[in-house]
């Protein structure tokens, strides 16, 4: 495999642990504040996730801003959620079936929104389980242009639990995550293993390399995220 023209600036592997009627604003300042989830049904974190759907309840009218080309599901999914928006509810109807004993985590980006002034919510998340406990590991990095320095925004990164140097060519990502303005990502709740890891700008979204259309980036050694322990100072 060969880099083209990007690389991986690797920054960090850790772990964190967990534990009405629309009308128009007359006067005053201009809103600039996003919509704020009043509730989720099942609610963030749930255990035991057994629903086909998700609804989400805001305090105010929303839009969907290419929210479905924007989310991204990690694990991927075969097929990706159906999104519903309607007032203040967004509803989220799944079309795949979800793996057993699994830490999902939905990013919709900045692709929800107020209707009004169009003040994006951002980097809204939503995490379950369909096991008994949520993954709690994090890898952060960032994608930098190896000839420029300039910053690899909007790439996608995958993790895969497994190597080889072929793997951004032939499989898909056990994890997927996108790069911001600042080429900085950040994989959450992912579980304790050995991971490849490449990034690529992917271009039509399939979670693979196509050359020569694609550039790529990527580590040749694995990386093992671990748990960092701080020390009791009191």
């Amino acid at each position: 495999m060969t880099a083209l023209q990007t690389g991986i600036l690797f920054a960090l592997a850790g772990c964190l642990a967990s534990c009405a009627n629309v009308v128009p604003l007359e006067g005053g300042a201009k809103d600039e504040t996003p919509p704020v989830l009043q509730y989720s049904s099942p609610p963030d974190r749930q255990l035991g996730f057994s629903s086909d759907k998700i609804v989400f309840e805001f305090d105010e009218y929303i839009q969907l801003k290419n929210a479905s080309q924007k989310l991204l599901v990690s694990p991927p999914l075969q097929q990706m959620p159906e999104l519903k928006e309607r007032n203040k509810t967004l509803t989220v109807e799944f079309k795949s079936e979800l793996e057993p004993n699994t830490t999902y985590t939905l990013n919709f980006a900045d692709g929800i929104a107020d209707l009004n002034e169009g003040n994006a919510i951002p980097d809204f998340t939503y995490t379950f389980s369909t096991g008994t406990y949520i993954d709690s590991l994090q890898v952060a990095g960032k994608i930098i242009q190896t000839y420029t320095l300039e910053p690899g925004k909007d790439m996608s990164v995958f993790l895969y639990d497994k190597q080889g140097d072929s793997l951004p060519y032939t499989s898909p990502p056990f994890y997927v995550t996108r790069t911001d303005a600042s080429g900085a990502f950040r994989f959450r709740s992912i579980k304790n293993g050995s991971y490849t890891i490449a990034a690529v700008s992917d271009k039509n979204n399939n979670y693979r390399y196509d050359p020569p259309e694609e550039n790529i980036a990527f580590l040749s050694e694995n990386i093992v995220p671990f748990v960092q322990t701080v020390p009791d100072t009191s």
